[in-house]
């Protein structure tokens, strides 16, 4: 009995490991076998969060304000929708991977399909953050406000935007490389 334990050990670890393994290649949200992840310690402006010269203290708190450690992070866990509120011709020269497109300050005509395109894709209480050009730029707190207006509860802002996150090198895609 005693000489059997440590291969039943061994087979039930091989077992799991085997499981395991199978589990994640089926899985749809499986861990990548390889991924690349950058240092955060070399995250320029990693500690600065930056607010907007129209930040109203007294309604813009319910936003969560993100340094870009903290938007990095949250690309990297996948559970936030990125939202870019730049102009269509910015965004299809380049963004962040996977954000979508809603440009705030544009005719009506585009910005209503982009946003029922987010309500597709986004429930009321799914995590959102808006980015825009960068610190000098207000068009993620006006969309911030909108979506806010118009019942999502979960926004949070990434002030430093599209030219913090060039600036760091982080992941981007282009709809001019389709």
């Amino acid at each position: 009995m005693i000489n059997r334990l440590p291969f039943q050990i061994l087979i039930l670890l091989l077992a799991g490991l085997l499981l395991g393994v199978a589990n994640n290649l089926i899985s749809p949200g499986g861990i990548p076998w390889v991924q690349t992840y950058m240092d955060l310690t070399k995250i320029t402006d990693a500690d600065s969060v930056w607010i907007p010269y129209s930040w109203e203290p007294s309604t813009d708190t319910v936003f969560k304000l993100m340094n870009t450690e903290k938007a990095y992070m949250a690309y990297l866990q996948g559970q936030a929708l990125f939202v870019d509120a730049r102009i269509p011709e910015d965004y299809q020269q380049g963004h962040i991977a996977g954000a979508i497109n809603i440009d705030i300050e544009g005719d009506d005509d585009i910005f209503y399909p982009q946003y029922e395109g987010l309500k597709d894709l986004a429930d009321y209480h799914a995590p959102i953050i808006t980015y825009c050009s960068g610190t000098e730029c207000d068009a993620s707190l006006m969309l911030a406000r909108f979506l806010y207006d118009e019942g999502f509860t979960d926004i949070s802002i990434y002030f430093g935007g599209w030219d913090f996150w060039i600036k760091n090198d982080l992941p981007t895609e282009s709809n001019l490389d389709q």
